[in-house]
């Protein structure tokens, strides 16, 4: 029996993720799945389109056999640190055989091969990425000439520096050296796999076909598109639980409808402690705090800080760690420990209750499923992320269209979820 780990966001879950999904198990040979995914805020630096409950259930019922979450401190931050969160939590499973994700390259050899050089950076690499990068070239350039020229050396490879520009520029190919990147730096003895991503880019816009992104589908419903207009984009079950999520004003759910909880906390904070917030340097502090008297929404907040200094990416974090209260010294402590520091599962198909029971067996952190029981048998760093997330889950119920579902303690409300 194999077991194939997939790292995902689902939002929502659409015919894209089936595909992979399905795909995934074939090239692997996996019996079962177990999908780490974003909680309530996702790695855009956004929060998500509805609830993780609700796209825990549109996961298992299409076929993913257990969700694990990610906390927040790695689903919504950089590519790296991203990856280093998930691979972390497929990793002390204990029971994860394959990872597989969806990239533009498709193929595995390449990705494994860069992977490689950028977990070890060796002193020959550093020595010619500093040559570059004294030649006047940015990083971006810097590190694909870098690459290139090494892999010139150690492997008998026949890919051109256009390969290595498109390689290093698609977002999901990215995330896979990432990927690998971490499996390496963990010993970890999961093996990495990819397939290639199918019709749609990451960023594609278009809900034409069968096909779509997510954030096409997002852009779809915000631009005012029925749901029946684009129910061919996702299976049934996400259409049904997306019906019931709008019906009860659980979504659609926008970084905007933080704004006056994110202008409470700068006018809190003031520009002297927002330099503690994680990512804000150089003075972005006094940026932010000058354009808040002017801009209400965040959609236009982030138009005028947007400068070629500072990606949309970026600044996007730096406003939701703003809003969540995320510091420097809060997100290092967690960091210096090594990465999250528990398993949650947020639901598990009832079919698959073996996978539970070997978890239980080999998992090298602690396992939740019940947070009343669960929360003070934890050892202190565990306790104080669990905590944390406690409370951006109630920040994440501001955003809610029905304001009776405004809740503290919102992770209590919601039970283990078993279909």
């Amino acid at each position: 029996m194999k077991i194939v780990g997939l790292i995902t966001e689902y939002n929502p879950f659409h015919n894209g993720h089936l595909y992979h999904l399905n795909k995934s198990k074939e090239v692997t040979g996996a019996t079962y799945s177990i999908a780490v995914m974003s909680g309530n805020f996702v790695q855009r630096g956004c929060p998500a389109y509805v609830n993780k409950w609700v796209r825990t259930r549109m996961a298992l019922e299409s076929g993913v056999d257990m969700v694990i979450e990610i906390p927040t401190y790695y689903s919504t931050a950089s590519a790296e640190l991203f990856a280093m969160g998930s691979i972390s939590l497929l990793n002390a499973t204990g029971i994860v055989d394959y990872v597989c994700f969806g990239s533009e390259a498709g193929e595995i050899d390449f990705i494994n091969h860069v992977a490689t050089i950028l977990a070890n950076e060796s002193e020959n690499y550093q020595k010619v990425l500093k040559k570059h990068l004294h030649s006047g070239d940015s990083f971006a350039v810097s590190r694909t000439k870098s690459l290139y020229q090494i892999m010139q050396l150690t492997y008998e490879m026949e890919y051109s520096f256009d390969d290595f520009k498109n390689l290093l520029s698609a977002p999901n190919n990215i995330l896979g050296i990432e990927y690998i990147k971490w499996l390496k730096r963990l010993n970890s003895n999961i093996k990495a796999a990819t397939i290639q991503r199918v019709s749609t880019g990451y960023h594609d816009q278009s809900v034409a076909s069968d096909i779509a992104s997510a954030s096409g589908i997002r852009e779809a419903l915000n631009n005012n598109s029925l749901l029946e207009d684009i129910r061919h984009t996702m299976p049934d079950p996400t259409y049904r639980q997306l019906i019931t999520a709008f019906e009860e004003g659980l979504c659609p759910i926008t970084f905007d409808d933080y704004s006056t909880a994110l202008h409470y906390a700068i006018s809190l904070l003031g520009p002297d402690r927002m330099k503690d917030i994680f990512e804000i340097s150089e003075g972005l502090e006094n940026r932010i705090y000058k354009h808040s008297h002017s801009q209400f929404l965040i959609s236009d907040l982030l138009k005028g800080l947007s400068t070629r200094r500072y990606t949309n990416a970026r600044l996007n974090r730096v406003l939701l760690n703003t809003l969540l209260g995320i510091t420097n010294e809060r997100f290092n402590y967690f960091r210096s420990l090594g990465g999250p520091q528990y398993l949650k599962i947020l639901g598990i198909r009832k079919e698959s209750d073996l996978l539970f029971k070997m978890l239980k067996e080999k998992a090298k952190l602690p396992l939740i499923t019940n947070m009343g029981r669960s929360i003070a048998k934890l050892p202190f760093p565990a306790q104080e992320m669990l905590k944390d997330e406690i409370t951006f889950s109630d920040i994440y119920t501001l955003g809610y269209r029905n304001k009776k579902y405004v809740t503290k303690e919102s992770e209590f409300k919601h039970p283990f979820i078993v279909v």
